[in-house]
C-alpha cells in the first residue's frame, strides 16, 4: 500500500515545487472550490483567457443575454494584447456587436 501513495505523493511534490506550479495548483483549488458552488447556484465563471496579437476571443453570448438568471458571473484575469479584441459579457445587440467587427476591419482600398 505505500508503494501506492509513494508516486501520488511525488507527483503532489513536483506540483509544488515551484511558483508556476503552485500557481497552477491554487488555480486548480480555486476552480475546484467554484465547482463546488456551482452545485448550488447557477454561476458562469470567465476566468485566465488571453488573445494576442490580431484574435477575436468571444466568450459570451451575443444576440440574447442567457446570463441575466444566473446567480453568480466571475470575469477575472482575461487578457487581450495588441491588435486583439476580447468579449467577456453578453452583447445583447448583435447590431452593437456587428459594428464592433466592422471597426476591427482593416482600411483598404475601396
Amino acid at each position: 500500500m505505500t508503494k501506492a501513495k509513494d508516486p501520488l505523493r511525488g507527483f503532489v511534490k513536483q506540483l509544488v515545487s515551484g511558483k508556476e506550479e503552485q500557481e497552477k495548483l491554487d488555480s486548480i483549488m480555486r476552480d475546484l472550490r467554484y465547482a463546488k458552488q456551482d452545485l448550488d447556484q447557477r454561476s458562469r465563471i470567465i476566468r485566465e483567457n488571453e488573445a494576442t496579437e490580431w484574435a477575436l476571443q468571444v466568450n459570451t453570448p451575443i444576440g440574447v443575454d442567457v446570463w441575466k438568471d444566473m446567480d453568480s458571473v466571475t470575469i477575472e484575469r482575461n487578457k487581450a494584447t495588441g491588435n486583439a479584441s476580447q468579449w467577456n459579457y453578453p452583447m445583447v445587440s448583435v447590431d452593437a456587436f456587428l459594428a464592433a467587427l466592422e471597426m476591427r476591419r482593416p482600411a483598404g482600398p475601396d
